[in-house]
């Protein structure tokens, strides 16, 4: 009742010394050197552009970061001509400046749409890294600055 099976085992034909024509041999070989290249040259044009990319990147976050410099020395420059002015005639003018009204002092109007992410920082630069400034909510005439 219990039988055996036997697989058979697979055979292939095969031979040393191929015969294929010398057009299909030249032509293989043709495409081989032609794929290798191929593959070489795309290798190289993307690590190209990810090198410009990478200096593209850098130079701009040094642009920025110089933006942001200049505009902290005019935020401080505004902030000491407010308050030389509130020491000279104290009814009229206040020791502080409300944030939003010194970014329009400083940009134009066309410039705070490109330029929001720099005041951002150097608003942010300003409150950790400057002593003599202090950034807090205050309510001024109803507002919140």
């Amino acid at each position: 009742w219990y039988q055996r099976r036997v697989r058979a085992k697979p055979f292939f034909y095969s031979t040393t010394t191929p015969t294929i024509s010398w057009l299909c041999f030249v032509s293989r070989i043709v495409s081989n050197f032609a794929y290798y290249i191929l593959s070489t040259a795309v290798v190289l044009v993307m690590a190209q552009i990810a090198h410009k990319v990478y200096h593209w990147r850098r130079t701009k976050e040094k642009q920025e970061t110089g933006q942001m410099y200049e505009l902290i020395d005019q935020i401080i420059e505004e902030l000491q001509r407010n308050y030389s002015k509130f020491k000279t005639d104290p009814k009229n003018h206040v020791p502080y400046v409300p944030i939003p009204h010194a970014r329009d002092r400083l940009l134009l109007p066309s410039e705070r749409t490109s330029m929001k992410h720099i005041w951002e920082r150097a608003v942010q630069f300003l409150a950790q890294h400057e002593s003599r400034v202090r950034v807090e909510m205050r309510r001024v005439k109803n507002e919140d600055y």
